[in-house]
């Protein structure tokens, strides 16, 4: 070009074109094109454009939501302008708006808020919040389906089929969509599968040696050692008591944490209550261990807070051992909305977990829930199904529900006293020795 020319007269004259566009945030998925001034992003070599870089990234980040899955999934692109339905993202967001107000009321527990929040979260992530819920199909929950598989053990795995299928459902009978979405042949968990769930979650018990050494420095402590890293257990009265009932009654570190004063009958020596999660009635004969462990953790009883007041168990602070709550959580980067987090205290499961590590009385994949598979793997033993189910807390199956009007107390302390034997199993008396029949025997070793 020669020097001075009117061309390049021209190029400097003309504006320089913008090229550094700073991103939302280090990890957003488009990017600026200045030649062309659009976003854009990447797939198989291709570029797709999402709007202009003039009009800001939060109108091309909404295209590029509402968009991506079907360009990922090979669909036919339809213009914005003509979509119909419901999205995704809507769509879950009025499902968990539901469930939320259901913890509000107490129907259903924190923790099970916070699992349809996580398992929401995931279905929109992998389909696609933009998508029309109308235009799902069975490929997308083919590739959900592998998603569960691939992240999940069998068991959460099955409660996300299970609540994925839950949202559509709720969404189609509160007339939000017209039907649900054909979900295909692959949106389940196979026979093999759901077996190893089984095998899974009933394998995990303890024997009576390790219960005993649990109660024993539940109730003295246990010295810890700093060489490898295990740290001491101090013994209280209330930890004591909360490990003999559950072995004693099946009970889970949720039910301890709930049980209340009333329901415990200390002059008869018996629980009889209906239980939190079921409504099924619960009558748990005591122990005389039990008995005199329950009087000691009353008698140091700390003093209740508010919140805590009438409970059996409370901590030294005065709260529960155990407490659930949903809490909101700050976006972490810009246009992200606030989330609500569940957030739980568990002290009788961090005080177990302390426990079986310092004594050594540990299972592989047990905590303080599996007591109460230990109880019930025992009690099954007794030979009466219908006592032991009352002592769990649990309904009597099938027809005789209808027919089965009450349990005497003789056949639930027979149960009760089986476990109370398996764990503490007598010795047998020893022989007693006549001197005549001692004589004999000397005499008899000396002429050998």
């Amino acid at each position: 070009m020669v020097k001075g020319s009117t061309r390049e007269k021209q190029r400097k004259a003309a504006p320089k074109r913008q090229t550094d566009y700073a991103l939302p945030w280090p990890t957003f998925p488009l990017s600026p094109h200045p030649s062309s001034g659009r976003w854009y992003k990447k797939h198989k070599g291709r570029r797709h454009y999402f709007g202009k870089l003039a009009d800001g990234w939060e109108a091309a980040y909404a295209k590029y939501e509402a968009e991506w899955p079907d360009i990922v999934a090979g669909r036919e692109q339809q213009p914005t302008s003509s979509r119909e339905g419901l999205t995704l993202r809507e769509g879950v967001n009025l499902w968990l708006a539901a469930r939320v107000e259901d913890g509000n009321a107490g129907t259903i527990a924190a923790s099970t808020v916070s699992a349809y929040h996580r398992i929401g979260r995931q279905v929109v992530d992998e389909l696609g919040g933009g998508v029309p819920i109308s235009r799902l199909k069975p490929d997308d929950f083919r590739r959900l389906a592998h998603t569960y598989r691939g992240t999940m053990a069998p068991t959460p795995a099955r409660k996300a089929f299970v609540v994925t299928r839950q949202i559509f459902t709720w969404l189609f009978h509160n007339e939000h969509i017209d039907a649900p979405p054909r979900y295909g042949t692959d949106f389940k968990l196979s026979k093999l599968e759901s077996r190893r769930t089984s095998r899974r979650s009933n394998g995990a018990t303890f024997t009576a040696e390790q219960v005993r050494t649990l109660l024993h420095a539940a109730q003295h402590g246990v010295a810890g050692d700093s060489d490898r890293g295990i740290e001491g257990v101090r013994g209280t009265p209330h930890l004591y008591a909360m490990v003999l009932l559950a072995i004693n009654g099946g009970y889970t570190q949720r039910e301890l944490a709930m049980l209340r004063l009333d329901d415990v009958d200390i002059e008869n020596a018996i629980i009889d209550h209906y239980r939190g999660k079921s409504e099924a009635r619960r009558t748990v004969p005591l122990w005389p261990e039990t008995v005199e462990a329950l009087k000691a953790s009353i008698a140091n009883r700390p003093t209740p807070k508010r919140e805590a007041e009438g409970l059996l168990f409370v901590t030294a602070n005065g709260m529960a051992w155990q407490r659930e709550r949903m809490i909101e959580r700050k976006p972490e980067k810009a246009g992200d909305k606030a989330e609500l987090r569940f957030q739980r205290v568990d002290a009788i499961a961090h005080q177990f977990a302390k426990l079986c590590k310092a004594t050594g009385a540990r299972v592989e994949g047990a905590g303080f829930g599996h007591l109460r598979h230990t109880h019930r793997t025992i009690s099954d033993e007794a030979g009466d199904p219908h006592a032991a189910m009352r002592i769990m807390g649990h309904d009597v199956p099938g027809i005789s529900r209808h027919y089965v009007a009450d349990i005497s107390r003789e056949r639930l302390e027979a149960v009760a006293n089986h476990v109370r034997g398996w764990l503490w199993p007598e010795q047998p008396a020893k022989k007693k020795t006549t001197k005549k029949k001692a004589g004999k025997k000397a005499a008899t070793k000396r002429s050998k």
